[in-house]
């Protein structure tokens, strides 16, 4: 099985630690899986799985501009 993780949001408010704990569950059950995230997210050097930084410059301090930045 093949699964893709879509998190734009990436390191904010905690979401990397549930995206790399989720990610690293399923690689450990034998799912064929990549995290997409923002380039602001940071990787631990021990993952089993693929990171791709697809979402970019999306973190901004007004949600409005942040919000036209997500493709």
């Amino acid at each position: 099985m093949k699964v893709a993780q879509l998190e734009p949001v990436g390191g904010h408010g905690g979401m990397d630690y549930y995206d790399f704990g989720l990610c690293q569950g399923l690689s450990e059950a034998g799912v064929d899986v990549v995290l997409h995230t923002c380039d602001e997210t940071v990787s631990p050097q021990d993952t089993v799985f693929p990171c791709r930084f697809d979402y970019k410059n999306i973190a901004s301090s007004e949600k409005f501009v942040g919000g036209f930045r997500y493709r």
